[in-house]
This record gives structure tokens, C-alpha cells and sequence, in this order.
């Protein structure tokens, strides 16, 4: 030790000294003990990076001794000295984590001193068990909390959110040695610091400040000592803890029973056959045939023939070390059964909790989070109290009102967006990617718990609780992204990362799913899901004419050709179920283009497909029209037969439809995979994500689980089938029976590694029950497939050695060589042999790690020269070794980066340019023309050199037809007659349904709704209204919409029926339909989110707020609505569907009402 280190530790335990001592069983302060006490404070402030002083703190006992002490005996007379001791035990109690800069160290001296912190720290933790000590923390904080909120100061507000935090430290600290070793029903110290909380009153207090609206700046601090408190508990045992079985749970114990005999039993049976006559040392001699040893000749066997299964080679190998950063995480979840009476006092907690505080301390909770008011990763406190109270309400008394916050559209989508950070972060921050994994774990578990309550409220007796499941049920399974989540999380499993505990709750979890959405689409029929899709617009070049026309072909020409297709089209029409197209949409409810217009389109689709012959395309696009518009009779009746069908395609092969063909073909859309992929590929390419629905197929979605990566975390988990319980065994055998079943993909199951998990279940004598037969009844038929396949291709004794892609899965079954001439058949893309697919590979290891574009760096070096970029990167994604194409993005290419570099010249080119056509329509298009440089650039290098102050007035103006302008153009005399017959139409059209509303005074209208009855909720859905489209105004970059009021509860439906709320919507700037075609009230543009907000307030009851003064110039027409622009035309969310689609999923805006309108139903 230094001289200087000698002087420190002197002046220490000088003041340590100075602080009081024991005298015949009492303690004695120094009247310098205040002093004393900031000193420590002063001190700990100055050490070094090993916690010195605080390492000497803890050696001489201080806080035990001295700090402690003062709290009981001097805590509730001197104030001064009590709130300088907690300030210093709060800074002794901090965790050894934080204290070393949030890390663990790697050195060994350091690590050594981090290692002494921890044992201090559970050192106080044992001297905390002191009842007199909890009971002067109790008493303080009942005096703070009794003060109302104007009386209190701001010192008491820190003073009470430092005793939070010292209790939180306090239950923060780890489990010793001694505690982990306790056996159930036995007090740990953690127990017995929750006991004295109990008996002091804390935990009253705790729920006091959790359901307090005056205490919400404490929450997350309450949240996180709540969850601390029930730490190493379970929601199973605290749910049935002090409460006599029911008859399931002794069902479920004897079961549990019965299998742990029958497996003794099994165990004892296979050993009394190991038993034999003779002595051990005259086991004899044999010789086992089929069994070579290192010669030619059979295996001599010298032992018992009872332990010949057991003979192995590999018996004395050295096995092969794995290095210390792969080996496999084994993470294991530590729980402990407390004794009885701590179990009830946290059972009682548990109830009174989600009573009265759950709801209203999550909802504050969120918010700080959303806020980012609150520390840093303490989303895992909010993610773990809504997986444990949830799972305990569903167990205890299941009550979805008591839970409603966190059972919400919003907050599937809350989870999943912490899902996505936290895997990005585990594969990013690779120092804490085992971290950033317990993380994903936590946030896994949650979203697993949500699918379990969703569950658990379609099965309840209320048709309440069971409508407000199916409309958060419809929009989970409506978004591709929750879809889309659970294979990803499959395939992006690692288990130097993951532990296998995360691998079971990822199985259970996408078996909940999976098997609700069968039995959702089995409920419901038909069912239509969103699909998110990439369009990719090609811009042309300046000084290329392209044709807009389609070359022209005569009479013979047509016949001939339709000749040629009479036969595959008929060969079709009289097998339906060889008609099969992936993406076939002749109709988008949320597209802008008007119906008429988008049958159009469908009928030059289905020309375009036949002339191209694709005639699986035209067939499919013909039949789904039909569907979509069976009035009409454009695609033909219901019944219609195939010869009738055949001669409507004719008709549609001949028809004349070349003009305009191929006026919308800027549009370039992939396959599954292109739309997928492809990023801006190209400069003059710019790329939209489109939004379409189509009908859910559960086959193609059972599909994307047919992936080896998928199979390996099955196969990895099946290996611990003995330590498994039944209900995962059984998520295990399920998905591999659908990959292998339902999906026909049996093959991906032929490996070396399944094989042998095979044979030891066979082998283990413990499987030889009934609770392990449908595991041994799935290998069975799995082995019989295999030899099946044997007989016809003996070759795949080579093919269990690796793991296999779809198509290796198909050859192995039909015959190596069918998937090439199926996929040529069917789809016609272009198909990758093996050698090409290694080279593929080998190209891509060699500069995945280098500069610039690894597309770019690979294309020159392949063989073959015609590959395209696209193709390549279709091929990367199929072979698993990238996920989507911005991983293939390292750099920017040389072409792109002379782009976007601009010279003097350039710039003032460009100046030129915008004085030259800053008034057209198209500022940034005109430019382009002149400039070889993308869109994005200019409109970017415009607002940087401050000629644009917004980039939204570089968009293209679009120009509207007037009524005199169509008027105009037939001439003079067919004018005048245009004219007479406009009024003549204006004059017997009908008149608009709200023809007869008129404007009042805001404030007597609302005065006059607040005395109806049932009145309030549509107000303040109607606030809810005005405030999200305020929050959609202010966030959307496009021009904004008329937002429709979508009513989903009865009393909105009856409010917008009645005359006064009518005219208070109108008054207000909520107009009426305007015609048949619309049937909901709307939002009109011309509120500004100021407005709305204002207006927001004027309807708060307790605000009292003034309402604005609002010019609207929109009036409804006194004759027929909306007519040739005689009133003012609002963008509209598609409200006219066909009658095929009139049960789809909500569109737009609709469906954003109905996904936020969830939470309301619980309301009622």
C-alpha cells in the first residue's frame, strides 16, 4: 500500500470514528456525526477506478455499525441527519454494475475488486433485514405522502425519490451462495426483506404511490421496486398459493406423478434385463456383425451382450475443445418456492395491485418511456410486470378489465418494435450481444403472454370480451409484420447468443400463433391480410424516345398465335387446381384510381398476360375479376363453363385494346423475392412501398417455416426431450409435422443430427411410456420416409451429412433434376446449378468484408458474364447468406459518388436552371431533363443552397379538368347545348340528404349535448378524433386527407343520428357524406392541427376551453352533391366496395380507427 492510500484510509477511519459508537446496547451519536456523514459522501466521490473507498467502507463494516444504527435510533428527531445517512447509504447500495461504469472487468485485479463489492453489498443486504430500520423508512414516507402536492417542497420530492431508490438498490442486490443453495419453503434474506416490508407497511405505501395520479413522477422507480420484489417468483405458484386444489391441478400432479413412475418403472425394468448369470469376468467373446472395426474384419466384443448397444469408438477420444466465444449460452431461469406465508402476503400484493394500480401505473409507465423521460433499457421493468401480472390475472381470476391497458393493439406493436431494436442491438453491439439477448428474451416473453390473453379472451363467456379479442385478433393477423416476425426471430436464432431457454419460449410462442391463426382462418372463411410490397418506377432517359405503343399485328397473325395458345389455355381451363398465381389483384380498395378505371385495367392486364402467354396469369386475373364484379357480366357469370370462359378470353386475345396499354408500365414490379429485395439498384431508379391486400393462404404462410435454419432450432431443442415438459414436446413434433406433412417438405428432416436424436429416444429406457409416444410415432413415419426414399435414390445416405434448401428437399423425393424442370415449367425464372451457386458463395466470402458494393465487386469475377445484379441478389437472399440487400450495401460506388458530388459549374448550371423553371408544374422534372443526376439530388442540392425553403413545393402540381374546359372543347353550338342539358340535370337530380343543415353557435349546441344522456362518450370520442388527426397532420409529409369519424360503439352510431350533434359536427368543420358513395363523417382539410387542438380543449369539460373562430368556406350544395365541381371535392378512403369484397379488413384511415378504437370496448 502507498503512502498516500495509508493517509486515505487513516482519514477514513477517523471519520467512521467521528460518527458514534455502541454503548451498553444503545447507540451514541458525536455531535459532529452530520459532518462525518458528508464526508463519507465527499469521499466516495474521489475514489479511483477499483472503488477503494468504498471497498475499505465495506471491510470496516460503517454501514452496519455506524449508518444503520443512526437511521433507528436518531431518524425521526434530527432531519438533517436522516436525510444525509440515506443520501450516503443510497451511494454504498449502488450496484457493483453501475458503479464500474456499467461492465464487468476483464483484468484480473479489477475483476477482483468488482467480485469484493458484490460480496459487500450482500453483506448489507443481511443488515437491511431489520425491522426497526424498515419501520423509520415507513414512517417517513407516510409523512411525505400525507402532504398534499401544493404543500410539499421540492427537497421532500427528492427525499422521497431517495428512499425509492435505497429500496430498490436493496432488493437489487444478488442472491448469495448460501441463499441459492436453500431448498423450497425455506426464507431466503430476499424473503425476509419482502416479510418486513409487510410487517412495517412499505408495500401498503408502495401501492399508495402507484395508484396515486398526484405520485407519477415515482412510477418507474415503484415499477422497478415491485419487480424486484418478485424476483425468483412465478405467477403458477403465487396464483394457487394458500387456496385449496382444484380438481385440474390434482389431475395435472397425478399425471406428473405417473410419469415420473412409469419412467422409474421403465429404468428398473431395462436394468434387471442387463442382468445375467454369469460372473462379469467371463462375460465371453463375441463377434458383431456389420460392425467393422479398424480392419476388414467384424468387431470382437468382449463384454456382456446386454451392453452391446452401448459399444461406441468413440469411447477414450479427446474431444475437440469449442473456443470460448462459441460455445453455447446456457442460460437457466432461477426460481424458488418461498415459504407459505411469504407466498400469500405476495399473492394479497399481486390482487390489490392489479386492482387498483395496474392500469393507471402502466399507462404512466409508457409514457415516460415513449417520452424518453426515463433512464436508459428500463423498458425492461414495464416489459416483465406486463408478462407476470398479466400471466398471474389469467391464472388467478381472469378479468381482462383489470388488465385492459396493456391489452391493446398498441401494444403488440409496442412489443414488436422493441423485439426488432433489441435483435439489431444483439447483433450489433457485440460486446453486450449476451445482454441485448436476455433483453430479447424478456420482450419475447411478453409478446408471448399477449397471444396467450388474446387466447384466453376468444374462449370467455362474455360476447364483450370475445368481440373486442377479434378485432385485436383481425388486425394482428391483418399486418404482415407480426406475420413475418416469428420466422425471422427463427432463423436469426444463435446460440452463442441465445440461450436454449429462449429457444423453448420462441416454440411455444410461434405454436400459440400458428395455431390461432389456423383456427381464425378456419372461423372465418375467406380472409384478406395487408401485404407491403416494393414498386420500383424506372425514370427514362431525356434523350431516348420510348414507345408507348404496342407493336401492331394483323388478323392472321392473331390467329395463328391464338392457336398456338388454345391448347395450354384449354389443357387449363379443365384442370382448376393447376391454376395457381401467387399475386392476383385486379381490385385495390385503397387505391385513388376509381373502380371503372381499375376493371379497365384488369381487362388490359388479362390482354397483356395472354399476349405475352402467360396464360396461368390470364386465367387467374379472369376468375378473380369475375369475383370482384359478378354483376356486371364484363368477366362472365358465376356458373360460367369452361368452353364459355375459353371463348371470353378469345374475345379478349382479339380485341383491339393497343392504345394505352402500356401507358402505366413505369411501374416495374418483381416476383415475391425482387419486391423484397431490390433497393435502388440503379441511378434514375426510385423506389415505393405500396400497401395491398390480398386473400390469406395458411399453406404459403406454413411455408416460410420450411427453412433449415427453422429446423435447426427444432432439432437443437428436441435433443432435450427428457428435460422438456409435455407441451413443448408436443410445439416441437407439431411444427415438424406440419414441415413435413402439410408443407410435403419431409426431406429437410433427413440429417444426421435429427437421425441421432432418433435413435437415443429410441434407446432411452425413460421414453418407453405413454407421455413420450407421439414423439416416437413422428420419428417412425419420419424413418419410413427416409427409406422410401433410399430405394429410389441411395445417394441420400450422402445427403443427411448437410442441411438442404427447397430445392435439394424436392429432388431428393422426385428425383434429382424435377425441381429444375417443375420451377422452368411454372415460373420461367432463371435457375442456378450447384457450381454456379459454390461460386456464388465463394465469391461473396471473399468480399463481403471488402470496400464498396459487394454486388459490384462480385459481378465482374463471375463465369457467367449475363447474370444481372438482380439476380444475384435474389440468389444471396435465397442461399441464406444475406437477408435482405442493404446488407450488401458497404459503401458507395464510384458512379454514385461522382453524382453526388457537385462542382462550381454543376451548381451554377443549376441555378440557371431553377430561374429558367421555377413557375412550371414540374420544377424538379424539367431539370432532370437538362441535369443526367437523380431526383433526390437536385431537390436536395435546391434546399441546401437555399433557393427552396421547403421541399414539398418541388413536387409535381397536378392540374385539374373545369367544367368549362370539357365544355369548351366540343365547340360552340354543342356548348350551349352542354349547358341546357347540365341544368337539366342539376334541376331533376336529387337533393343532397343534409341539404337542410345549418351552422349555430358551438358553445349552446355543446351546452344542449352535455344534458343528453349517454351523450359524454361520443364527446369524447370525438375529442380522440380531433386529437389523432391533429397528431396525422403534423407528421405526414404528403398532402393530408379528409379523415373519416368511423363510429365502432353503438352510442357514437346513435349520436351521429341525432339532429343537435349533427349540427354540432357541421359547426365545427365536420362535414356531412357528400354523396351515396360516401357513408361517414369527415374531417374537413381545412382544420389545421392548431385548430384541432383547440378545439380538443373546447370540449375538455374541465379545461373550459374557447372555441376558434373558423372561416370554412366548404357549404353543403342544395342540390345534388358534389356535380361538376359545384362543390369543393375531398379526397376520399374507399368507401364503395364490391360485393365481394364487403367483409375485408378496413383500409387507410378506417383501419387506423379500428386498431385505436380497440381499447374502448372495454369502456362499455
Amino acid at each position: 500500500m502507498t503512502q498516500t492510500g495509508k493517509l486515505i484510509y487513516t482519514e477514513l477511519q477517523s471519520i467512521a470514528n467521528g460518527i458514534g459508537k455502541f454503548h451498553n446496547g444503545d447507540y451514541i451519536r458525536e455531535q459532529d456525526a452530520v459532518d462525518c456523514v458528508k464526508d463519507l459522501i465527499k469521499s466516495l466521490r474521489r475514489e479511483n477506478e477499483t472503488c477503494n473507498i468504498r471497498r475499505f467502507l465495506g471491510q470496516a463494516q460503517v454501514l452496519q455499525e455506524d449508518l444503520v444504527p443512526l437511521i433507528v435510533y436518531y431518524g425521526r428527531a434530527d432531519e438533517e441527519l436522516f436525510e444525509v445517512t440515506i443520501r450516503c447509504l443510497m451511494n454504498l447500495t449502488q450496484p457493483a454494475r453501475i458503479v464500474f461504469k456499467n461492465e464487468v472487468p476483464q483484468d484480473q485485479s479489477t475483476r477482483h475488486c468488482y467480485i469484493q463489492v458484490e460480496e459487500y453489498l450482500q453483506e448489507y443486504k443481511q443488515a437491511f433485514v431489520n425491522e426497526q430500520f424498515l419501520k423509520v423508512l415507513s414512517e417517513k414516507l407516510a409523512y411525505f405522502l400525507e402532504l398534499s402536492w401544493e404543500e410539499r417542497s421540492e427537497d421532500q420530492n427528492v427525499l422521497i425519490e431517495r428512499l425509492l431508490v435505497l429500496l430498490r438498490n436493496i432488493l437489487h442486490v444478488a442472491a448469495t451462495d448460501v441463499d441459492r443453495l436453500r431448498t423450497d419453503d425455506d426464507a431466503s434474506t430476499h424473503d425476509q426483506i419482502v416479510w418486513q416490508m409487510h410487517q412495517t407497511g412499505l408495500d401498503k405505501l408502495i401501492l399508495y404511490i402507484a395508484s396515486s395520479d398526484d405520485e407519477r413522477r415515482f412510477a418507474i422507480h415503484v415499477l422497478e421496486i415491485i419487480s424486484l420484489m418478485f424476483r425468483d417468483q412465478t405467477p403458477e405458484q403465487l396464483s394457487s398459493a394458500g387456496a385449496s386444489r382444484s380438481r385440474r391441478e390434482k389431475e395435472r400432479d397425478e399425471q406428473e406423478l405417473a410419469r415420473i413412475t412409469d419412467m422409474e418403472r421403465a429404468k428398473k425394468q431395462s436394468q434387471l434385463l442387463r442382468l445375467t448369470t454369469r460372473h462379469s469376468r467371463f462375460g465371453g467373446t463375441f463377434v458383431v456383425k456389420g460392425m467393422k472395426s479398424i480392419s476388414d474384419k467384424d468387431v470382437i466384443y468382449h463384454k456382456p451382450l446386454s451392453e452391446v448397444k452401448q459399444h461406441s469408438f468413440d469411447v477414450g477420444k479427446k474431444s475437440r475443445k469449442t473456443p470460448k466465444n462459441r460455445q453455447p449460452i446456457e442460460g437457466e431461469e432461477v426460481t424458488r418456492r418461498s415459504t407459505l406465508s411469504i407466498r400469500v402476503c405476495l399473492k394479497e400484493f399481486c390482487v390489490e395491485f392489479i386492482k387498483n394500480c395496474y392500469n393507471p401505473l402502466m399507462r404512466a409507465v409508457k409514457s415516460a418511456l415513449e417520452r424518453e423521460s426515463s433512464q436508459e433499457n428500463d423498458e425492461t421493468y414495464y416489459l416483465w410486470s406486463t408478462r407476470f401480472f398479466m400471466q398471474f390475472q389469467r391464472l388467478y381470476h381472469f378479468d381482462v378489465e383489470l388488465v385492459r391497458e396493456t391489452v391493446t393493439v398498441q401494444e403488440f406493436n409496442y412489443v414488436y418494435r422493441i423485439l426488432l431494436n433489441h435483435l439489431d442491438m444483439m447483433m450489433v453491439d457485440r460486446k453486450d450481444a449476451i445482454i441485448w439477448a436476455k433483453r430479447l428474451h424478456l420482450a419475447l416473453r411478453t409478446f408471448k403472454e399477449l397471444l396467450e390473453t388474446l387466447q384466453a379472451m376468444s374462449n370467455s363467456r362474455s360476447s364483450q370480451v370475445r368481440n373486442s379479442a377479434k378485432v385485436i385478433q383481425q388486425n394482428v393477423f391483418y399486418m404482415q409484420e407480426y406475420r413475418d416476425l416469428l420466422p425471422f426471430l427463427l432463423k436469426k436464432f444463435n446460440n452463442t447468443r441465445n440461450s436454449k431457454l429462449y429457444a423453448k419460449d420462441l416454440v411455444e410462442t410461434t405454436h400459440i400463433y400458428v395455431r390461432a391463426m389456423e383456427k381464425w382462418c378456419a372461423t372465418q372463411g375467406k380472409v384478406l391480410v395487408q401485404r407491403k410490397r416494393k414498386v420500383v418506377k424506372r425514370r427514362k432517359a431525356a434523350n431516348t424516345p420510348i414507345s408507348t405503343e404496342t407493336p401492331q399485328h394483323s388478323q392472321e397473325e392473331l390467329e395463328e398465335k391464338w392457336n398456338i395458345l388454345s391448347d395450354e389455355l384449354s389443357d387449363l381451363l379443365q384442370d382448376v387446381q393447376e391454376v395457381v398465381s401467387d399475386d392476383v389483384t385486379p381490385f385495390d380498395a385503397t387505391s385513388e384510381v376509381s373502380i371503372d378505371e381499375q376493371r379497365l385495367e384488369c381487362v388490359k392486364s388479362i390482354y397483356t398476360a395472354l399476349h405475352s402467354s402467360e396464360c396461368t396469369k390470364a386465367i387467374a386475373l379472369l376468375r378473380a375479376a369475375r369475383e370482384v364484379w359478378p354483376d356486371n357480366g364484363e368477366f362472365g357469370a358465376l356458373d360460367i363453363s369452361a368452353e364459355d370462359e375459353f371463348m371470353l378470353l378469345r374475345e379478349v386475345f382479339l380485341a383491339d385494346l393497343s392504345q394505352g396499354q402500356t401507358e402505366g408500365n413505369d411501374n416495374v414490379e418483381g416476383d415475391d423475392y425482387g419486391d423484397e429485395v431490390l433497393e435502388e439498384e440503379m441511378e434514375g431508379v426510385e423506389e415505393q412501398e405500396v400497401t395491398q391486400e390480398l386473400e390469406f393462404d395458411f399453406r404459403k404462410f406454413l411455408m416460410t417455416f420450411s427453412s433449415p435454419k427453422v429446423v435447426q432450432v427444432y432439432t437443437l431443442l428436441l435433443t432435450l426431450y427428457r428435460n422438456n415438459d409435455g407441451h413443448t414436446n408436443h410445439c416441437i413434433v407439431k411444427m415438424l409435422h406440419r414441415i413435413a406433412v402439410q408443407n410435403g417438405m419431409v426431406a429437410l428432416l433427413f440429417q444426421l443430427s435429427v437421425f441421432r436424436t432418433f435413435q437415443k429416444i429410441f434407446n432411452d429406457d425413460s421414453t418407453k411410456t405413454s407421455h413420450f409416444a407421439e414423439l416416437k410415432t413422428f420419428a417412425t413415419y419420419v424413418l419410413r420416409q427416409f427409406f422410401k426414399c433410399v430405394e429410389k435414390t441411395p445417394k441420400v445416405y450422402v445427403e443427411m451429412l448437410f442441411w438442404k434448401n427447397a430445392k435439394e428437399c424436392v429432388e431428393i423425393v422426385d428425383g434429382y433434376g424435377t425441381y429444375k424442370s417443375q420451377s422452368a415449367r411454372n415460373f420461367g425464372k432463371i435457375l442456378w446449378t450447384e457450381e454456379q451457386e459454390m461460386e456464388l458463395k465463394q465469391l461473396y466470402e471473399e468480399h463481403k468484408d471488402g470496400e464498396g458494393d459487394i454486388v459490384d465487386n462480385i459481378l465482374p469475377h463471375l463465369i457467367d458474364t449475363s447474370r444481372t445484379r438482380r439476380q444475384v441478389v435474389r440468389q444471396l437472399i435465397l442461399m441464406d447468406l444475406v437477408t435482405n440487400s442493404k446488407q450488401l450495401k458497404k459503401g458507395i460506388s464510384g458512379r454514385q459518388t461522382n453524382r453526388q458530388t457537385w462542382s462550381e459549374e454543376a451548381v451554377e448550371e443549376l441555378r440557371t436552371l431553377y430561374e429558367m423553371h421555377q413557375h412550371d408544374d414540374d420544377v424538379a422534372g424539367e431539370i432532370m431533363l437538362k441535369l443526367d443526376r437523380p431526383r433526390r439530388h437536385i431537390v436536395n442540392k435546391l434546399v441546401e443552397l437555399g433557393l427552396v425553403e421547403d421541399r414539398k413545393l418541388l413536387r409535381k402540381k397536378r392540374k385539374r379538368k373545369s367544367v368549362q374546359k370539357e365544355a369548351g372543347s366540343s365547340g360552340g353550338g354543342d356548348s350551349s347545348s352542354s349547358e341546357e342539358e347540365s341544368d337539366t340535370e342539376l334541376a331533376s337530380a336529387p337533393t343532397h340528404p343534409f341539404s337542410g343543415l345549418e351552422r349555430g353557435d358551438p358553445l349552446e349546441l355543446l351546452s344542449q349535448l352535455r344534458e343528453m344522456p349517454s351523450m359524454e362518450l361520443s364527446l369524447n370520442w370525438l375529442r380522440r378524433s380531433f386529437n389523432r388527426t391533429a397528431d396525422d397532420r403534423e407528421d405526414e409529409d404528403e398532402e393530408p386527407e379528409a379523415t373519416p369519424l368511423i363510429p365502432l360503439m353503438e352510442e357514437c352510431e346513435v349520436a351521429l343520428q341525432n339532429a343537435v350533434f349533427q349540427k354540432f359536427l357541421y359547426t365545427v368543420g365536420v362535414n356531412p357524406p357528400v354523396d351515396e358513395q360516401e357513408q361517414f363523417w369527415r374531417i374537413s382539410l381545412e382544420l389545421s392541427p392548431g385548430v384541432l387542438r383547440q378545439l380538443d380543449a373546447a370540449l375538455d369539460p374541465e379545461s373550459g376551453g374557447e372555441f376558434p373562430r373558423l372561416d370554412l368556406q366548404y357549404n353543403i350544395p342544395s342540390g345534388s352533391a358534389s356535380r361538376n365541381g359545384k362543390c369543393r371535392k375531398q379526397k376520399r378512403v374507399a368507401n364503395a366496395k364490391p360485393k365481394a369484397t364487403q367483409r375485408r379488413k378496413p383500409a387507410a384511415k378506417d383501419s387506423m380507427e379500428l386498431e385505436r378504437s380497440v381499447e374502448f370496448h372495454f369502456l362499455m
